[in-house]
């Protein structure tokens, strides 16, 4: 069992002019007392936007994890928080952040949510608060990694640039269920259907709606990747002058591959979006599977739908991480507040407040260029989940390893051995 030093508190944001903004809550682990400096030491931050790190800090790597019945929906409190031993304090110290407005973290002296409710704003506030806390704790010399996970990576490919800028060298980032591209799903891109289907795939196994079962999944799942990737892209890209023949034979492999049936892919020309999917597959029953864990299924009100009518997998675990988290740090952590915690806050919980996606990339709006050149030795690595339903696209960057864990989005049973390339 590891011996470690934990710590929860809140950093100021400050603007240029010193003036504090915000204050993002934080929860910090260093093992033994925290004296080795040089170790390494990860961000943690999840995504949304307007999620808490709580699903990272309790349900994935922190030390301490919340018991759930995952893949089902959670038992009456009170909850157990138990060793967690697939921690990586073993490797690095480990820092969860949560966005302002989110978690403990509130807007401070008049500053109002609107003010960091946005790509480019949101990113400058994590910036200004992981430079607040290595100066706070004496790391600026230490290994650096950010770790995001969904719209959190998006954030980290801003704010390694935003830290890069102000001289902070980062050793990693790393990069869980990405989301990296809001405009592949736009209408007339195709590659999201490519990506999705070894997922399908993968969740139809799990759910036994395969008409033949897989006896090696990781060898079904590269099949089905070299089709999806092969006959299956080469036909969406031919569009409406796909030979009839040709598109039965792609539906009914496709159909094989997934469990859905023929007649409801070639309904939908081919192209099954995830919410359809998680629709259809269970519908007789009544049924609809999760989205950040396709394992979990829930019953509909409405089985004639298009979509679900919520999602399982979020319901079903989140009682027990916000019942969890107060006592814990409280009791454990020593950390006391009036505040309530935000496990999340998103549009429906902040008065209707939508987030500005506006962004200046590295090279700028117009004539407002920057000449900054990516850190040539920044290694980043990305993970996805085959029971999730968001995928990254191959070949993203020269550096990039990708891997597959067989694990779902933020909680449930140990992840085994992830699959690398």
């Amino acid at each position: 069992m590891l011996q470690y030093t934990a710590s929860a508190g809140a950093v100021d944001i400050r603007d240029n002019s010193g003036k504090i903004g915000a204050t993002m809550f934080y929860a910090a682990y260093f093992l033994g007392s925290g004296s080795a400096v040089q170790r390494p030491v990860t961000f943690f931050f999840n995504g949304g936007p307007g999620s808490s790190s709580i699903w990272l800090h309790l349900g994935s790597f922190g030390p301490r994890r919340i018991q759930t019945q995952a893949p089902f929906a959670a038992l009456n409190p009170p909850y157990d928080l138990g060793d967690n031993n697939d921690s990586l304090l073993d490797r690095s110290d480990l820092v969860f952040l949560d966005q302002v407005g989110t978690g403990f973290s509130r807007p401070q002296g008049g500053a109002d949510l609107k003010s960091f409710w946005g790509t480019d704003p949101d990113i400058d506030a994590f910036g200004r608060g992981i430079e607040r806390f290595l100066t706070v704790y004496g790391r600026w010399n230490s290994p650096k990694i950010l770790f995001g996970e969904s719209y959190g990576t998006a954030r980290a490919a801003g704010l390694a640039l935003r830290l890069q800028r102000d001289g902070v060298q980062l050793n990693g980032v790393i990069l869980l269920s990405s989301f990296l591209n809001y405009g592949r799903r736009d209408t007339g891109f195709d590659r999201e259907m490519v990506n999705f289907i070894p997922t399908f795939a993968a969740v139809s196994a799990y759910h036994n709606r395969l008409k033949t079962p897989p006896s090696d999944l990781l060898a079904f799942l590269q099949e089905v990747r070299d089709w999806a990737q092969g006959p299956y892209s080469a036909a969406l890209a031919i569009g409406q002058y796909l030979p009839q023949e040709k598109r039965q034979q792609i539906a009914e492999q496709m159909a094989a591959y997934t469990g859905l049936p023929v007649q409801f892919i070639l309904n939908c020309k081919l192209r099954v979006d995830p919410f359809r999917y998680r629709k259809e597959l269970l519908r007789e029953q009544r049924r609809s599977l999760g989205r950040y864990d396709a394992r979990f299924t829930g019953d509909d009100e409405d089985a004639q739908g298009e979509e679900p009518d919520g999602d399982v997998s979020s319901t079903g675990i989140r009682g027990p991480f916000t019942a969890a988290l107060h006592p814990y740090l409280v009791e454990e952590l020593g950390y006391r507040t009036s505040l309530d915690y935000r496990a999340t806050f998103y549009s429906a919980m902040n008065g209707g407040l939508q987030w500005n996606y506006d962004h200046r990339g590295p090279a700028g709006r117009g004539a407002e260029k920057t000449h900054d050149n990516p850190d040539p030795h920044v290694p980043i690595w990305s993970m996805t989940s085959q029971w999730r339903f968001e995928r990254t696209p191959t070949s993203l960057f020269i550096r990039l390893t990708v891997c597959t864990i067989y694990r779902p989005h933020f909680s449930g049973p140990n992840m085994t051995s992830p699959t690398c390339t």
